[in-house]
């Protein structure tokens, strides 16, 4: 509303408009609201032409007054900046702040400051398309370990999803191996954020065809009290990497020794429940790591280089305890074939631990699984192939009491 003052009679002077801002109050309630978000609005008087301040004719005029979209008020790119600093940090969103958060960017996107969602201070853009191979090449003379670090980079530079309920690609694991391998070129082609089921299509995919490791999925369990006192469970998948062995070879007193068609898996004096924990090649110890990704650093990436099984799964124990959660269950499968075209299904779960209570006791079990079944050769295929007929998992006790246990209990047995 404008309101005309001066120019009356006997003033002598002229009419001048003065604009006046008029605040009408909203009539909404703010619960009803799905952007209830508060947006501020600055109303100032235009300047009378008798005060105008004198400008310098030597100086060019702007012949706009509109203030850039830097220095324009906003709110919501401030209270965005500091959660995000907040995820920077790794400090976890509460289920308040992440709700705000999204709310905050739907009053972004949908309002007049739309362009601050590209501030670098927000961390919002969207991550580089991934290539692959990368522009140096990944050739068979590269190490194996340099190899699988670039994997690595790849599957993290892809970013972590954290949008609730929804996943871009598909996540069914009971499809033949060539199917997965086509979800991980169309990960690569999308370039979409990825969560750890994904992460495991993707890792396999990147490492077929390196026949210097076996590739194994490796499920784990854990709980974890909230804050209202429940305790809930968790799962994720990454994927071991372990060392190949031979072919062809023979396993005594757990060094691999060439063999011709056959592998014997009993130890040189004959207790086939004896297990040594540092299995080696030709005395070399073979090595571990695994490929993934998480929202937590310590629960994606293993550095390929641990000497046992065991030591990979005591990295993620720890890393599980740092977020006070509790490592209670695993799972491990079978390795993977490295044909990408190959019709046959992926071993998801050939041995299923729980490692809650008696953590030894686990890792003997995982240890005497890996030697006998995931070394390669002869052996693995008789246990892939045995898997394929009756579909039943390994089990390493000899009367079956721990297969009942589970049956009964219905929680880590057959196939589930």
């Amino acid at each position: 509303r404008a309101l005309e003052m001066g120019g009356g009679h006997g003033s002598g002077g002229d009419a001048h408009v003065i604009p006046v801002a008029v605040v009408v109050a909203d009539d909404d309630p703010p619960g009803d609201r799905a952007d209830d978000v508060p947006v501020a609005a600055v109303a100032s008087p235009a300047p009378s032409p008798k005060k105008a301040p004198p400008t310098n004719s030597g100086a060019p005029t702007s012949t706009s007054s509109a203030p850039s979209p830097r220095a324009s008020p906003c709110p919501e790119v401030a209270e965005l900046a500091n959660l995000r600093r907040l995820v920077a940090k790794g400090v976890p969103l509460t289920l308040a702040q992440a709700t705000r958060a999204r709310r905050l960017i739907a009053a972004l996107v949908q309002g007049p400051h739309s362009s601050r969602l590209a501030d670098a201070s927000l961390d919002l853009a969207a991550p580089a398309k991934p290539v692959w191979p990368p522009p140096g090449g990944v050739g068979p003379n590269t190490p194996i370990r340099a190899r699988l670090q670039l994997a690595q980079e790849l599957i993290t530079a892809l970013q972590y999803n954290h949008t609730d309920a929804l996943t871009y690609f598909t996540v069914n694991k009971d499809r033949p191996t060539c199917r997965v391998m086509d979800t991980a070129r169309d990960i690569i082609r999308h370039g979409l954020p990825i969560r750890c089921v994904e992460a495991v299509f993707l890792a396999m995919y990147l490492t077929a065809g390196w026949k210097e490791v076996e590739r194994i999925p490796l499920r784990m369990r854990s709980v974890v009290v909230d804050n209202e006192g429940v305790e809930r469970s968790h799962a994720h998948i990454v994927l071991l990497i372990r060392e190949r062995a031979l072919d062809d070879g023979a396993v005594r007193d757990n060094r691999i020794i060439a063999s011709k068609n056959r592998v014997d898996e009993t130890s040189s004096d004959g207790d086939e429940n004896r297990i040594d924990r540092t299995p080696s090649v030709f005395g070399r110890s073979i090595r571990y790591g695994a490929l993934g990704t998480s929202r937590r650093d310590e629960l994606a990436y293993v550095p390929f280089g641990a000497p046992t099984l065991s030591a990979v799964l005591e990295h993620y124990r720890a890393g599980y305890a740092k977020w006070r959660h509790r490592l209670v269950g695993v799972k491990i499968g079978l390795p993977v074939e490295h044909d990408p075209r190959s019709p046959s299904p992926v071993c998801w779960r050939h041995v299923a631990v729980e490692c809650g209570t008696d953590w030894d006791e686990a890792m003997l079990t995982l240890e005497s699984h890996d030697a006998r079944c995931c070394g390669g050769g002869a052996g693995t295929r008789r246990h892939y192939d045995k898997w394929r007929c009756d579909g039943q998992m390994w089990t390493n006790d000899v009367d079956g009491s721990d297969a009942r246990r589970r049956e009964r209990e219905s929680g880590w047995s057959g196939r589930s």
